[in-house]
């Protein structure tokens, strides 16, 4: 059945599904450790701003997160509207 389908010459980006998956276990575990889903007050650490964690940041900013992030690429750091939020940890740290 699934065999059939064109599998060629098809390209789309999964990492949106992937972000909300993220996004969803964050708030389960959010729910259970604080008994609230919102982020509002909260430090979220995050690793890169790679495709998934790109879209995640986006998300947990526009609901109030405050957010820091470990981001070897700095031009791709100072390219987000939140870049002045952003904690820059260095490469040389453990994170």
């Amino acid at each position: 059945m699934f065999s059939d389908l064109p599998t060629q010459n098809i390209s789309w980006d999964p990492s949106c599904f992937t972000t909300w998956g993220v996004y969803l276990g964050m708030q389960a575990a959010a729910q259970k450790l604080w008994e609230s889903l919102s982020p509002i007050g909260k430090i979220i650490l995050n690793r890169g701003l790679g495709n998934v964690c790109d879209k995640l940041e986006n998300i947990l900013f526009s609901e109030g997160a405050e957010l820091a992030v470990k981001e070897v690429n700095l031009q791709r750091a100072k390219k987000k509207p939140f870049f002045m939020l952003l904690i820059l940890l260095s490469i040389q740290e453990g994170f």
